[in-house]
């Protein structure tokens, strides 16, 4: 037996116990396990996903996607350019009846490198809820 080739070479062996059971990987903060809406009743956000690099044009299609918040009738999605450090102006504010969404984003000025972010809201009983945690794109 060769021991300088370490435990690998020794033979068989029981598998260990494996990795715990954690919080479900996802959007920062506000995200439950299984996924269903984020805390008090907001939507969850899916993609794009916070960090997302998206293409330097000026105006580009961006498809949204989250997980539906219990009792919401709509959605009100709402994007927001980075105008300055800290600094954020609102770009669209969309009402949507399903949970997903194509916008046309026209950057303010066709400058492609500022960050955009996002967040959605559920609409029960024609009253905005809660919204997500905002979505940092970059």
């Amino acid at each position: 037996l060769d021991r300088a080739a370490g435990p690998e070479s020794a033979g068989p062996r029981a598998p260990g116990p494996g990795p715990r059971p954690g919080p479900a990987p996802g959007p920062r903060g506000g995200s439950t396990p299984g996924g269903v809406a984020a805390a008090g009743g907001a939507p969850l956000p899916i993609a794009p996903s916070e960090g997302t690099v998206l293409p330097r044009e000026p105006s580009l299609p961006l498809g949204f996607s989250w997980r539906a918040a219990p009792g919401a009738e709509a959605y009100l999605l709402e994007i927001e350019e980075e105008t300055a450090p800290g600094a954020w102006l609102g770009l669209v504010r969309k009402p949507v009846r399903t949970t997903a969404a194509v916008v046309e984003v026209e950057r303010l000025g066709g400058e492609a490198g500022r960050r955009l972010r996002w967040r959605v809201r559920a609409v029960r009983a024609g009253r905005e809820g809660p919204a997500s945690d905002w979505v940092v794109l970059r």
